[in-house]
């Protein structure tokens, strides 16, 4: 979630092949909710500069953040779910949206499992 370009699939895979496949899942699974959380949270602590404004001011931008806000926390759960959406992405709108910080940690935390598991039985096959 910190570096969007390092491939998360990749890491995911080696991990269950070097530790196992609950280990592998566990491990995973903890650096990536701490990665992408951290990351919503710097998101969250700088939403009123003038760099996230002018994120914020764009139409499609807003579009999004009003979909979160409207939906609630199902779509987001949804997206977070699917083990190759781009998750900096939605991060980034969801810090922007008007989401409490304890909802979408539980949201995330709950999401990223599901789909580092996917990945991890995935890899397991590879």
């Amino acid at each position: 979630a910190i570096v969007p370009v390092l491939p998360l699939t990749l890491y995911v895979v080696l991990l269950i092949h070097a530790y196992g496949l609950f280990p592998g899942i566990i491990i995973s699974w903890l650096g990536i909710v701490s990665g992408t959380f951290t990351v919503f949270l710097i998101c969250k602590k700088f939403v009123n500069t003038i760099r996230m404004k002018k994120l914020k001011s764009r139409k499609s931008v807003q579009r999004l953040i009003s979909f979160i806000d409207r939906q609630g926390l199902i779509p987001l759960f949804v997206l977070l779910c699917f083990p190759f959406t781009p998750n900096t992405l939605i991060n980034i709108i969801a810090s922007l949206s008007h989401i409490k910080i304890k909802y979408y940690f539980f949201v995330l935390v709950i999401s990223k499992l599901i789909s580092i598991t996917i990945l991890g039985v995935m890899g397991k096959e590879i």
